[in-house]
């Protein structure tokens, strides 16, 4: 199975690109990463740039978190970008349903939101990926994310300024949503997916 869920960091200034966790962009530097009752952290550092993702599920809500903490130890102020992509699937296989599953952007609630009125199971229901605070940028379309014939781990989002914005119907649907910031040396800024 390929994996559904991807993020990212980008350094702004030279677009240098890398994965707070092991998968999909691996670097040079290792990872420590540390399995509980109920939740994995993974931790690194590259470049100055010190990352803490702790994924787990809420014990109540059917709610999956990402709390990313980044820290800047480079000794300079710092641009970077933060990206977090998911699979859509609702329904039992991704090859019958992702033709018709339709997304829209809420700006309010930063979320990108998804149904899929075709299938009887799930048409009252509603799918989303959010994040904490303002979205920069979000798409909904697969292959404008990952690109033509692309993997996650070299996507061509990767190599655009912001993500393109499209939401609807009739094309491979994901959920990416991107944010950037400035980190002065010392300073940490949490993202919560």
């Amino acid at each position: 199975d390929r994996a559904g869920e991807a993020f990212y960091l980008r350094d702004e200034d030279n677009g240098i690109f890398w994965s707070p966790a092991p998968y999909p962009v691996k670097s040079k530097n290792p990872y420590l990463t540390t399995h509980g009752f109920g939740y994995s952290t993974f931790e690194h550092e590259l470049e100055g740039i010190g990352t803490h993702m702790t994924v787990f599920v809420d014990k109540e809500f059917p709610v999956k978190c990402i709390i990313l903490k980044v820290q800047n130890h480079s000794g300079r102020e710092r641009s970077l970008s933060t990206t977090g992509y998911m699979d859509i699937i609702l329904g039992d296989l991704r090859t019958k349903t992702h033709m018709h599953i339709v997304s829209e952007m809420d700006n309010t609630n930063s979320a990108i939101l998804f149904n899929i009125r075709y299938n009887a199971v799930f048409a009252e229901r509603v799918g989303f990926f959010k994040i904490l605070g303002n979205v920069g940028s979000y798409t909904a379309d697969r292959s404008l994310f990952i690109g033509r014939n692309g993997r996650l781990e070299n996507p061509a989002a990767m190599y655009r300024k912001k993500l393109s914005g499209k939401t609807g119907a009739g094309f491979d649907p994901c959920a990416a949503l991107q944010i950037k910031f400035d980190l002065l040396d010392g300073e940490q800024k949490e993202i919560i997916f």
